[in-house]
């Protein structure tokens, strides 16, 4: 065997940087970006009658007989981002040996839980320290109230997306989701599905009927996100064409890997039909059915060597476990809540089978600063049921228009999932890519914290 192909890499110092100074800040110097003099005063003058206005909130909070903790949004300066910058802010606010931490919202605001007044003063206290404290102070932008992200209200929108705070507290959680619940019930709200996303996150399908009630739901303590709830859809690009693969069987006392299809229905054609496993999973009765997007996946899977003409897989075929978790579009919607929980049951009803692939998703690009709700349940999945998920990174018709690729698609930002794009096999006289580069209809990275697709 070459050596090339032994899967090592080897690492060195980058020459123009490494040989200067210290990265990930091990280097004593004080940061350029520390302000002095006036404008440090300034900036200390500044937080400090922000913490008084947040001082006059959490009384305001306590007076109303809200019961859960007074959530703070400290949002950190750009170049001031690094973790040991954040522990120090983050140590402002604990109580008790409690950190008081709940995580970020965006990249820039640490949230945290603001507990009381002693806890106010000795904030107070480090942000007049201007001698001290110059780093410190230097590195906070704003600290204000949290407030929820809400959408606008739409009369044509009959359902509400709605995450609560995760207060990383079993027992705050816990009551945030029965306090959320009786306020819907106080005030006529009515909760059409509860679906778990993770242990933490609980993503509630509300049906709204006033902007009044939108409203009533953006003051209640516990929210993080407000959004609307719009169906999501598979898409497929891809032209129609007669096979051009012979039919295979599989070998009779061999024994072959399990790939779980987690589509619209794998339809029992002459290529597939000796490939299904004789047991399959559905969320949809036949007549809300449609197996075209299962099918074409389920052959890809099955048939990509024959297909590209290549040895990539080295197997000679795959059992096909067909879970049907997405209905015939022209039949009935499908919501992200629903689509996520037909995922969750058909892997925790066979966790036998380890590989999964998930070719669907949604159109929207993921955030540079937030993982998806759909990312993070998928990743919950997979570490609850010990198995891979391969997720597709998305397809894009930019290149139609001149336009560079997105990003990749939410759901696709799952970290814990394999994500992969697409690459250009060969390059034909009227072809974009070139051979062995991204494809022209494949989004690409980065999603949150600059994770690629492979």
């Amino acid at each position: 065997m070459a050596d090339k192909h032994l899967p090592i890499q080897f690492f060195e110092k980058r020459k123009d940087y490494d040989d200067r100074s210290t990265e990930g800040g091990g280097d004593s110097k004080i940061p350029s970006w520390v302000l002095k003099g006036s404008d440090l005063l300034q900036r200390s003058t500044m937080l400090m009658d922000e913490i008084s206005e947040l001082s006059e909130a959490l009384y305001k909070h306590k007076r109303n007989g809200n019961k859960l903790p007074f959530v703070v949004c400290t949002t950190i300066g750009e170049k001031a981002i690094a973790k040991s910058h954040r522990n120090s802010i983050a140590s402002m606010y604990a109580s008790r040996d409690k950190s008081n931490v709940i995580g970020f919202h965006g990249d820039r605001c640490l949230l945290t839980m603001l507990t009381d007044e002693h806890t106010i003063t000795e904030i107070n206290k480090t942000l007049s320290d201007t001698n001290n404290q110059a780093k410190l102070i230097s590195s906070i932008i704003d600290i204000s109230p949290f407030y929820p992200e809400v959408d606008e209200y739409d009369e044509d929108m009959p359902f509400y997306k709605i995450r609560l705070l995760n207060y990383n507290n079993f027992d705050l959680n816990h009551a945030a989701n029965i306090i959320f619940k009786q306020k819907c019930t106080d005030t006529g709200i009515k909760i059409a599905h509860r679906t778990k996303y993770t242990p933490d996150m609980t993503v509630y399908r509300v049906c709204i009927d006033s902007a009044e009630q939108l409203a009533l739901l953006g003051d209640f303590e516990g929210v993080y996100t407000i959004e609307k709830m719009i169906p999501i859809e598979a898409t497929l690009d891809a032209l129609s064409q007669e096979p051009t693969v012979t039919p295979k069987s599989p070998v009779t006392g061999t024994a072959y890997p399990i790939v779980g299809v987690l589509d619209t229905g794998i339809a029992p054609n002459q290529f597939l039909q000796n490939w299904r496993e004789s047991i399959e999973f559905t969320s949809y009765p036949q007549d809300y059915q449609n197996p075209t997007h299962g099918t074409f996946v389920a052959g890809i899977i099955e048939y990509g060597d024959e297909l590209n003409r290549s040895a990539y897989t080295a197997l000679p075929g795959v059992r096909l476990f067909d879970a049907t978790v997405y209905p015939d579009e022209k039949k009935e919607h499908i919501y992200q809540d629903d689509l996520v929980e037909h995922i969750r049951e058909a892997v925790e009803q066979h966790r036998d089978i380890k590989i999964w692939n998930l070719s669907l998703g949604t159109a929207d690009e993921a955030s540079l600063d937030e993982f998806s709700d759909f990312g993070m349940a998928l990743d919950n999945i997979q570490d609850e049921n010990d198995v891979l998920i391969i997720k597709s990174a998305g397809n894009c018709t930019n290149f139609m228009r001149q336009l560079p690729k997105s990003r990749i698609a939410k759901s696709a930002d799952s970290v814990r999932a394999l994500v992969v794009g697409a690459l250009a096999q060969t390059k034909g006289t009227y072809d974009y890519a070139e051979s062995e580069t991204p494809s022209p209809f494949t989004r690409i990275g980065p999603g949150p914290s600059i994770i690629h697709a492979n």
